[in-house]
C-alpha cells in the first residue's frame, strides 16, 4: 500500500492527509469487523439500523460490500491529488472515473484543507465518502449526520446507496 501524494507544495497538508488516512484505515478496519460479527451484537445491529436502515442478512450484504471494498483499497495504492479542474468553492474532495481495480484517485479542494481532522464531518469522513462513491457506487441523496438519520428511518434502500451514511457509519466507532 502506498499514498501517493501530486501537487502538494507544503509538507503540512501532506502531513494533514497522511493523518487523515491513517485514521481512515481505522475506523474501517473496526467498522468492517463489526460487520463480520453483527449477527451475535444487538449494539452493532443498532449502530446499523441508525445508518442503513432495517438490518437483516440482505441489507448488512449490500453494505458489506461497499465496506469491504474501502477495506480492501486502502492496501493499495492511493492517488491524493491536491486541487483540480472540478473543484467548486464548496467542494472537499472528489472522485472521478469508474474503472474499479484501477488505482484511486482522489482530489482534495481546498476546503478539505479548511476541515477538522477530529469528530464529524472531518477530513476522515471526506475521504470515507468518495471511497464509497468510487468503489461502492453510492449517490449523494443526503448529506449531513440528521438528514442520513431520516434517511435511513424512512427511505433505508436509498441509505444504503448515500456515500454519507457511510461516512457517519465510519465516523460512529470514533
Amino acid at each position: 500500500m502506498a499514498l501517493i501524494f501530486i501537487n502538494f507544495d507544503n509538507s503540512y497538508q501532506e502531513h494533514q492527509a497522511r493523518e487523515a488516512y491513517n485514521r481512515i484505515d481505522r475506523l474501517v478496519s473496526v467498522a468492517h469487523s463489526a460487520l463480520i460479527r453483527i449477527r451475535y451484537s444487538e449494539a452493532e445491529q443498532e449502530r446499523f439500523r441508525r445508518w442503513f436502515g432495517d438490518y437483516s442478512q440482505q441489507n448488512k450484504n449490500t453494505v458489506w460490500r461497499i465496506i469491504n471494498a474501502i477495506h480492501g483499497a486502502l492496501r493499495k495504492d492511493i492517488r491524493l491529488i491536491k486541487g483540480g479542474a472540478a473543484c467548486e468553492p464548496d467542494d472537499y474532495a472528489y472522485v472521478q472515473g469508474d474503472q474499479i481495480g484501477q488505482t484511486v484517485n482522489i482530489y482534495l479542494c481546498p476546503m478539505f484543507f479548511a476541515a477538522g481532522i477530529n469528530g464529524r464531518d472531518t477530513t476522515v469522513g471526506t475521504v470515507i465518502h468518495e471511497l464509497s462513491h468510487k468503489l461502492g457506487r453510492t449517490q449523494d441523496h443526503e448529506y449531513g449526520n440528521i438528514a442520513c438519520r431520516a434517511l435511513a428511518l424512512f427511505r433505508p434502500e436509498q441509505a444504503r446507496n448515500n456515500a454519507d451514511s457511510y461516512l457517519y457509519y465510519c465516523e460512529s466507532f470514533q
